[in-house]
């Protein structure tokens, strides 16, 4: 056994010694590296209720529904408003339905205010 371990570590350091087998080491662990690159700056982390929940739970079912048709299609526009609107005054009145026509005339947008 002892001879034959030898003869094992023996050809275990020619092999790591060769030029040939350190070049195509190097080459592997350079595509390693790009590989590992590019899917690290393209990672997504999400997590959601697909993940949490087991595929077999009735909350699937509604929460399918709410991603794929009403995240998909309604997007809402929130705006916070800092100081109220005084509606006697006819400047700030123009202000805001200037506000509301601006994001009525975004590419994406569903519809307009009646």
């Amino acid at each position: 056994i002892d001879t034959f371990m030898k003869w094992i570590l023996r050809m275990y350091c020619r092999i790591l010694e060769h030029r040939c087998f350190t070049i195509f080491l190097s080459i592997a662990v350079i595509i390693y590296w790009y590989f590992s690159i590019i899917g690290a700056l393209n990672i997504k982390t999400r997590l959601d209720t697909v993940k949490i929940l087991p595929r077999d739970s009735p909350i699937q079912r509604p929460n399918r529904i709410l991603n794929d048709i009403i995240w998909d299609e309604y997007h809402p526009v929130t705006v916070l408003v800092n100081n109220p609107l005084d509606i006697r005054k006819r400047e700030p009145m123009q202000r805001f339905w200037q506000l509301v026509n601006d994001f009525e005339s975004l590419p994406l947008c569903r519809g307009e205010l009646i």
